[in-house]
């Protein structure tokens, strides 16, 4: 027998043995996906989505995959699997990994909330950083953000976002700072107004140039607070000026 011959004669053996061995493990479920480890991936920036909120988006992803559990992994429509996840509203990108032989691996990156809004009915829904309104959710999970409220809203995009371009203008620190602030008011006629926690002051700041408004407001209440008086208005609202109404009583 020739060199040739018992090539052939071994590549066909090793054929037979491999697509038996390939069956068996068909058959054994081998190949089949057995599970979809989710992975969320926080906002790099200021990251707001707390531990809690996080499990709840990982939980809610895998009760969408479950549809994709015990297929073959060559059976698996990638693009149906990410049309899934999509589907919720906090997820903000999606990447699907296939491994053989029976590895799908999802990460997805979730998006940040940076207001919340007060509904008509009262109740909270988070605006996020790219200006979505997300759905109201149980306020044991509510992010803490400021709160935000003002007719138009719900209807308008547009309004949304620029209301967190706002609300990034807003320093950590000072007078001034997000944690300070019990709300921000915004009207079409008066623009954005800011409702302090501690002091009860109502700050007015209009709609443009915001930054050197807010930069004002807080010299103001940093020198109100050095000389124990208590401001009721301050209205930084004027292009050069900045006018307050102190508080008469406690």
């Amino acid at each position: 027998m020739g060199p040739a011959k018992r090539a052939t004669i071994f590549i066909s053996a090793f054929t037979v043995v491999l697509g038996a061995g390939l069956a068996l493990s068909v058959r054994a479920g081998f190949f089949e996906v057995r599970e979809i480890p989710v992975e969320v991936m926080r906002p790099s920036q200021d990251p707001k989505l707390d531990a809690r909120s996080e499990t709840r988006l990982r939980e809610r992803v895998a009760e969408r995959l479950k549809p994709f559990l015990g297929r073959r992994i060559w059976d698996v429509d990638l693009g149906a699997m990410r049309a899934q996840v999509a589907g919720d509203e906090w997820v903000r990108t999606v990447r699907i990994a296939r491994a053989f032989p029976n590895d799908v691996r999802v990460t997805v990156s979730a998006k940040n909330p940076e207001l919340l809004l007060v509904g008509a009915d009262g109740r909270l829904r988070p605006i996020a950083d790219d200006g979505s309104l997300l759905n109201a959710i149980s306020p044991t999970l509510l992010p803490d953000v400021p709160i935000v409220r003002g007719p138009g809203f719900v209807e308008s995009l547009a309004l949304r976002q620029r209301a967190v371009e706002f609300a990034r203008t807003l320093p950590e620190r000072g007078p001034l700072s997000k944690k300070n602030i019990a709300e921000i008011v915004y009207t079409p006629a008066e623009g954005y107004a800011l409702a302090l926690a501690t002091s009860r002051a109502e700050v007015r700041l209009g709609e443009e140039r915001t930054p050197l408004k807010i930069a004002r407001a807080a010299q103001v209440l940093e020198y109100l607070n050095a000389n124990q008086l208590k401001g009721r208005v301050i209205d930084a609202s004027f292009s050069k000026k900045v006018l307050v109404r102190l508080r008469k009583g406690p």
